[in-house]
């Protein structure tokens, strides 16, 4: 469904439901609340049955981080917030040099930037880096520099794990659990300014680090797009209009709720 199509929708089930007027933008508000529990409720169960891998598939991206080549700050780090619209990390590897095992290892994401005039394949524009909804092979580098056909000669790649913060420092010098280049782990943290940044433990700096994530899905602006359509697949936008109607007719109880409940305050005060 497109933006125009969703609010007719909504119109007609409001209508029915006999419910007041409501705003483009607040229906606009209420149609992007309930995308977004949506999101969350298929990623708790993400990859637990195909529908859930399915309702979701377009949010999930790929990003690579070339550490190896750049010049901004230690390559053992990189900003979550360079990774465009980024919302949850689902896995990440790293490419390290290994001269015993290793084979050249190629890496060939390619940045795209969409057409503002033309909704379907950026929606909505946020900037002249924005990547192509459709275009599932992205790349993006510390310093947010295209790179493409990158090869890593005599380099594994090897999966990069989560370690959670209690055991971040104790690792280092366990002699079972140590992170080394064949078991590299990962962190989330966050710095002065409040920006989240990954941070790697392993015996060497990580060439390169393929990441794939859950990116926010495209908000809802029916205004300004109103031809354009969400990323969801169509059988998700039933479910995304069940929840919006639910969010509308609750806030109007609310109100009507708490108008009844100021008239009986005033009525046991006098």
């Amino acid at each position: 469904m497109t933006n125009l199509e969703l609010h007719t929708e909504l119109d007609r089930r409001l209508d029915k439901a006999g419910s007041p007027y409501f705003t483009d933008a607040e229906k606009d508000g209420f149609l992007n609340d309930a995308m977004f529990q949506f999101v969350l409720k298929r990623y708790k169960e993400f990859e637990t049955n195909e529908q859930n891998r399915q309702d979701i598939a377009p949010l999930v991206r790929r990003v690579v981080i070339n550490t190896g080549s750049t010049t901004v700050g230690d390559s053992r780090f990189f900003k979550l917030e360079s990774v465009p619209r980024f919302m949850y990390i689902l896995n990440m590897a790293g490419v390290f040099k290994d001269t015993c095992k290793g084979t050249t290892i190629t890496l060939d994401y390619e940045k795209s930037s969409g057409s503002a005039s033309d909704p379907s394949v950026v929606y909505p524009p946020v900037g002249t880096n924005e990547y192509n909804l459709f275009e599932s092979q992205e790349e993006l580098t510390l310093d947010s520099t295209t790179q493409t056909d990158t090869s890593y000669p005599t380099s594994v790649m090897n999966s990069i794990r989560p370690l959670q913060h209690d055991d971040w420092y104790s690792a280092q010098s366990d002699p079972f659990n140590k992170p080394t280049d064949s078991y590299p782990v990962y962190r989330v943290a966050g710095d002065m300014g409040s920006r989240r940044y990954v941070e790697i433990q392993s015996d060497s700096k990580p060439l390169a680090v393929v990441m794939d994530y859950l990116k926010h899905p495209n908000v809802i602006d029916k205004t300004t797009y109103p031809s354009g359509v969400i990323e969801l697949p169509l059988q998700t936008h039933r479910h995304i209009l069940d929840i919006a109607e639910k969010l509308m007719v609750s806030n109007v109880e609310n109100q009507f709720r708490t108008q009844v409940e100021n008239i009986e305050i005033k009525e046991n005060i006098n």
